[in-house]
């Protein structure tokens, strides 16, 4: 399988936690959309994995329901590992790229390591990874 098959099962996995979510709470999907000033028929398409669901609709339809988003997306990603294993490791054109400009700085060679599944260092200030 490749990654745009993953990322697009990943997405649908998305939508299907919101999804359930919604249902856990008594909801519906009509009302959390009505609530967004969405459309029902796209936002059931977001959920039902036919279209990939936009992250501000995610977060947006999280604080709705009364869920963390990053809950939903670590649900989803351990649903795509249980289903299709674990993602190789490939190193991404932006880690490629920062790898080149370390070494023409001449600094040490700078090792690339793959995603970190399970990371939980997400604060901090963003414009610091930008540099």
């Amino acid at each position: 399988m490749n990654m745009q098959q993953r990322a697009e099962t990943f997405t649908t996995y998305v939508g299907l936690a919101l999804k359930g979510a919604i249902v856990e709470r008594g909801m519906s999907a009509t009302h959390v959309a009505t609530t967004m000033k969405r459309s029902p028929a796209a936002f059931s398409r977001w959920l039902n994995g036919h279209v990939a669901i936009p992250l501000a609709v995610l977060y947006e339809a999280s604080e709705i329901v009364g869920v963390d988003p990053a809950q939903l997306v670590e649900n989803a990603h351990r649903r795509l590992t249980a289903a299709m294993g674990a993602p190789t490791a490939t190193v991404t054109p932006l880690a490629e790229a920062s790898a080149r400009r370390t070494k023409r700085a001449g600094s040490e060679p700078v090792s690339v390591q793959p995603f970190a599944a399970h990371s939980t260092d997400i604060g901090g200030d963003l414009d610091d990874d930008l540099v």
